[in-house]
């Protein structure tokens, strides 16, 4: 078994309710020693692909300010302290985000966007009988469009790169495989 980084000293450089950045010094099982290692703390997030009963994907087209572009990705949002689990947690996300709720939902574990920088995780939910339930609820710095989009029109986009958010391309090819072998 492959061992552990020994952390010998840690420092947060920020900490703020949404991320934090802490410095590590960290030895290495081979003796050397890393004086600057950072890594981003973020609270785990939810993810759902969802599809109405006619198999159109519910969406969200909205403003993403680190790479300044309006993107089309699946509703997500952080897992906290309100959710039972990370289940309650996306479903929760997805019904603020999207005003939606669903008839059935899977949770199919977790993917890492990139561990090496990034501690937290984002839980992959599939959902099956989307339909509209009530009003959006946003957090104020949200404007979001509910996109419906059938499946094949969200595989085409993907290949096309116009879906570029990996944690998206992840859920619908996991979500989408879970449902071809359910």
């Amino acid at each position: 078994m492959m061992p552990a980084w020994d952390v010998l000293s840690s420092e947060y450089l920020l900490q703020t309710p949404y991320v934090n950045l802490r410095r590590d010094v960290c030895l290495l099982p081979s003796g050397a020693t890393i004086p600057d290692y950072y890594v981003i703390e973020e609270p785990d997030y939810g993810m759902v692909f969802a599809l109405t009963d006619d198999n159109l994907v519910v969406m969200v087209r909205q403003y993403k300010h680190g790479i300044g572009q309006v993107v089309l990705e699946l509703p997500a949002g952080y897992i906290d302290a309100r959710d039972a689990d990370p289940a309650a947690g996306c479903l929760r996300e997805f019904q603020e985000e999207t005003g939606y709720s669903v008839r059935e939902s899977f949770l199919l574990g977790a993917h890492m966007r990139h561990p090496s920088r990034l501690n937290n995780r984002g839980y992959m939910l599939v959902a099956t009988g989307a339909q509209p339930a009530g009003n959006q609820h946003l957090d104020p710095a949200e404007q979001i469009e509910v996109v419906l989009l059938p499946l094949q029109t969200v595989f085409d986009k993907i290949r096309s790169g116009e879906i570029q958010a990996v944690q998206t391309i992840a859920t619908v090819y996991v979500g989408w495989d879970f449902l071809q072998r359910r």
